[in-house]
């Protein structure tokens, strides 16, 4: 016999008593793979729990009342069904399908459940084994599913830029409310805390007065707490200015695609509409700042009006993190595109409630027709000159003057009033206990 047949030989004797000794550990139940612990099958009775989780939200007597459904659900049932039906039909994930054994998975209204608790509540996704019988990565597998399928169905429409019929009602909604002709909502930049920041990035993402790694959202938002605007992303340690460079505000603007938003005011004509802003953003055209000492009662009233027209964007942030604790707690996701996709989620559905709830200012028009744009690719001679006229502090000046005096002449606005607000939470600070 050769030598290549005896290493045959051994070879098959190793896999023979290789093959021996993973037999006798199966049968004595143990596993050198998982420390003399094999894995253990858990059966969640799926079932039972959507039957359960039907009998107490989704019947005609349910055990809960409708309210108690908006407060745990953020939403009503008809909006949440409308919800489940859409993704259903859109992402295969979501529907009800059998398994290699022939045993049905989790029900739309189950993962559908269990995305929006996580959201609402802010919970971990092992939170979910009692109430939904659903394994901790299938919870985190249903939270990105329906984060990306929500992205890809309402985005258009429901973080869509203002169009005409847009800014004719912003316009005559906040010149009546707030005193300011011309205004399209507020700015601001929000802080999210990020405790999953890489090491190598703790310097980049934090900020001296935060001390912890965080993330900048940059959003725009009218009376009626609706964000038209979001740009999530940028490191903490960078300021609102920083911020706004980043951000693709100005971008239709500048490309000259941004529908006509020009407003006459103290028998000038102005080409765009602006937002209120604080203090440390730059003077441009598009932004109207607060003044800092005024000394004679025309700017007094104006600053107090800037100020009181401001708390809207305040109040959209608060109403936002209170319903969706999700973003109020320090994020422990490992990459910042799933901390994007949860937050544009988060602002889409809040923007979806407020048009269900009838108290969104804009009525959407499907059918509205926005007339095609050719747009200036950057460098060239439009492009510049639009770029000039959004940053002429010139023009902010003016504004400004002209924004003083007309709220000067304005009886009907009493500014020791608040604005007319909505109550819209009902959420207390220990529901996403």
């Amino acid at each position: 016999m050769s030598s290549s047949d005896d290493g045959l030989d051994e070879a098959i004797d190793l896999a023979i008593s290789i093959r021996q000794r993973i037999i006798e550990e199966l049968d004595s139940g143990e596993s050198s793979n998982t420390g003399g612990h094999t894995r253990r099958f858990i059966e969640r009775e799926r079932d039972a729990a959507q039957q359960r989780l039907f009998k107490e939200y989704f019947i005609d007597n349910s055990t809960y009342s409708d309210y108690q459904f908006r407060r745990r659900f953020r939403m009503h049932k008809s909006l949440f069904l409308k919800i489940v039906g859409d993704v259903e039909a859109a992402n295969v994930y979501f529907k009800q399908r059998p398994n290699a054994a022939g045993i049905l998975g989790f029900h739309p209204i189950q993962k559908c459940t269990a995305a929006l608790r996580m959201l609402a509540y802010g919970t971990i996704a092992d939170a979910l084994h009692e109430s939904i019988r659903m394994a901790e990565r299938t919870s985190r597998e249903t939270l990105q599913y329906f984060c990306e399928t929500v992205i890809h169905l309402y985005q258009g429409r429901y973080m869509r830029a203002p169009t005409p019929n847009d800014i004719r009602q912003l316009y005559a909604h906040h010149g009546h409310v707030h005193g300011f002709p011309g205004m399209l909502g507020n700015v601001d930049c929000m802080h999210r805390r990020w405790d999953m920041c890489p090491n190598a990035w703790h310097g980049q993402y934090t900020k001296g007065n935060y001390g912890y790694p965080t993330v900048v959202l940059q959003a725009a938002a009218s009376q009626d707490l609706w964000f038209w605007h979001s740009f999530f992303g940028e490191p903490g340690s960078n300021n609102d200015i920083n911020v706004l460079n980043s951000s693709d505000l100005y971008d239709d603007l500048y490309k000259g695609t941004a529908p006509d938003s020009s407003f006459i005011l103290r028998g000038i004509e102005y080409r765009y509409g602006y937002y209120l802003v604080d203090g440390i953003y730059p003077e441009h055209s598009v932004l109207v700042k607060t003044l800092t000492c005024p000394s004679d009662p025309q700017r007094k009233r104006f600053k107090r009006a800037q100020e009181r027209a401001r708390k809207d964007i305040e109040r959209a942030f608060g109403v936002l993190k209170k319903r969706f604790h999700i973003i109020s707690k320090p994020a422990l996701f490992r990459h910042k595109s799933t901390m994007q996709k949860v937050m544009y989620t988060c602002m889409i559905l809040h923007n979806m409630i407020i048009e269900h709830e009838g108290r969104a200012i804009c009525q959407y028009d499907e059918n509205e027709i926005i007339p095609p744009r050719q747009a200036h690719a950057p460098g060239t001679p439009g492009y510049r000159q639009r770029v000039q006229i959004v940053h002429d502090f010139t023009i902010h000046g003016d504004l400004r003057r002209h924004l003083i005096d007309h709220l000067w002449t304005l009886n009907h606005l009493d500014l020791n009033v608040p604005p007319p607000v909505v109550d819209d939470d009902e959420f207390s600070d220990e529901d996403h206990i």
